[in-house]
C-alpha cells in the first residue's frame, strides 16, 4: 500500500472520529438543554403555580440530579422575592441542598464554588450561619454575592460587618454594602449615625450616598457635620442627603452650601432647596441665576420654579437682571411654567398624566 493511500485512510479515520465525537457532544448538550428547560418549567410552577401543582413539581424536581437543580436555582436566587422566594426555600429544604451549599462554601481552594454557594445562600432561611460565614470570605466576589439579597433582619444583625465593608478596597463589595444598607429598615439608623460621626475618608462619602436614599430626620445632625468638609465631593453628597430628608430644617445648612466655592456643590445645594421647598432661600438661589457655571444656573432656575410663588417672583425680577445669562435662564423657566399652567387648564387628567414627566410644574397653583 502506498504512502498516499495510508495517508488518505488516516485522514478519513480522523475525520470519521471527529464526526462521531461532534455528534456525541451535540447529543449531550441537547440532552442538557432539554433538562434545563424542563427544570426551569418545573421551577416556574413551584414559584407561581397553585399549591397542588407546586407540590407535584417539587416532587419531580427532587428526582432530578442535584447538580442540574443547583445550576437552575443559581440563576433564580438573586431575583425572587415574596411568596416565590418562600416556595423556593421550602424546595431547598425538601431536597437537602443546604448540605451541598455548606460544603461548597468551605471549598477554600475553589472560589467559584463559593460564589455559587453565596448565590444559593439567598434561598436559605434568614440568619443561617452559612450566609454570615460567606460575608467574611477572603474573596471579594464571594462577599459581594453574599450581600445581594440580604434581608432586613440579617442586615440589622450584621450591621457592623456591613459598615466595615464600606472600607473594602474592592468597589464591587462597597457597592454591594451600599445596596444592602438601602434595603434595611429604621433599625440601622443609630449605627449609621455613629458611623457618620466617627468615620473618615471615602467610607463617609459612601455612607452619605446611602443616607441620601433614607429620608429619616434622625440623620440630619450627623449629615450636617460634614457640610464644612474640605472635600467638595463630600459637601455635594451632604446637599444630596439633605434633599432626601425632605425636612425644611435642612435649610440652614443648605444656605451655606448654595454659595460654595465648588460648582458641583452649588448645583447640589440649589437642587436640594427646590426639593425640600425651602422658599426662605429663594433669594439666595436667585443669585445663582448669574452663576459662572451653566449647570448651577439651570439647577437654580428649576429650583425657583419648584418653590412656587416665592420662586416665580424671583424669576420675574431676574428678567431685569444686568446679567444676560440670568435673564435668559429666568425667561426659559417662566416660559416652561406658563406652558405647564396652560397644559394643566386645557388637558384632561389622562392627557396630563401622559405629559406629567415632562411638565413637572403642572400641579403648581
Amino acid at each position: 500500500m502506498s504512502i498516499l493511500s495510508v495517508s488518505l485512510l488516516t485522514l478519513g479515520g480522523i475525520a470519521a472520529l471527529y464526526l462521531v465525537i461532534g455528534s456525541v457532544n451535540d447529543l449531550v448538550w441537547a440532552i442538557r438543554r432539554r433538562r434545563y428547560r424542563q427544570a426551569a418549567a418545573l421551577l416556574s410552577v413551584v414559584m407561581f403555580g397553585s399549591e397542588t401543582d407546586a407540590e407535584d413539581a417539587a416532587e419531580e424536581l427532587c428526582r432530578m440530579p442535584r447538580g442540574l437543580l443547583i445550576r437552575s436555582l443559581q440563576s433564580l436566587a438573586a431575583d425572587v422575592t415574596g411568596d416565590s422566594q418562600v416556595r423556593l426555600q421550602r424546595l431547598v429544604a425538601a431536597v437537602g441542598l443546604r448540605t451541598m451549599v455548606d460544603r461548597a462554601s468551605r471549598r477554600y481552594r475553589f472560589w467559584r464554588r463559593r460564589v455559587q454557594a453565596a448565590q444559593l445562600s439567598q434561598l436559605l432561611p434568614p440568619g443561617d450561619p452559612i450566609r454570615r460565614r460567606l460575608l467574611r470570605d477572603p474573596n471579594p466576589v464571594v462577599r459581594a454575592r453574599a450581600l445581594d439579597g440580604t434581608q432586613a433582619d440579617e442586615i440589622a444583625a450584621d450591621i457592623d460587618t456591613i459598615l466595615e465593608m464600606l472600607h473594602d478596597p474592592t468597589p464591587m463589595v462597597r457597592a454591594a454594602a451600599q445596596r444592602a444598607l438601602l434595603a434595611a429598615d429604621g433599625r440601622v439608623v443609630p449605627p449609621l449615625i455613629r458611623a457618620l460621626e466617627t468615620g473618615q475618608g471615602d467610607a463617609v462619602n459612601a455612607l452619605l450616598e446611602v443616607v441620601a436614599g433614607m429620608p429619616d430626620a434622625r440623620l440630619l445632625p450627623a449629615i450636617s457635620e460634614h457640610a464644612a468638609s474640605a472635600d467638595p465631593r463630600r459637601r455635594a453628597r451632604v446637599a444630596q442627603a439633605l434633599a432626601a430628608s425632605h425636612s425644611r430644617r435642612a435649610g440652614t445648612v443648605l444656605s451655606g452650601l448654595v454659595g460654595d466655592e465648588d460648582p458641583s456643590v452649588r448645583t447640589a445645594a440649589v437642587t436640594a432647596v427646590g426639593q425640600i421647598g425651602a422658599s426662605a432661600l429663594a433669594g439666595a438661589v436667585g443669585k445663582r441665576l448669574a452663576d459662572e457655571s451653566w449647570d448651577v444656573r439651570r439647577a437654580a432656575a428649576e429650583a425657583l420654579g419648584a418653590l412656587g410663588p416665592a420662586g416665580w417672583m424671583v424669576l420675574r425680577n431676574a428678567l431685569r437682571s444686568q446679567s444676560p445669562e440670568a435673564a435668559e435662564m429666568a425667561r426659559q423657566m417662566l416660559d416652561h411654567i406658563a406652558t405647564a399652567r396652560i397644559a394643566a387648564e386645557t388637558l384632561s387628567p389622562e392627557q396630563l398624566a401622559a405629559f406629567g414627566e415632562h411638565l413637572p410644574l403642572v400641579a403648581a397653583p
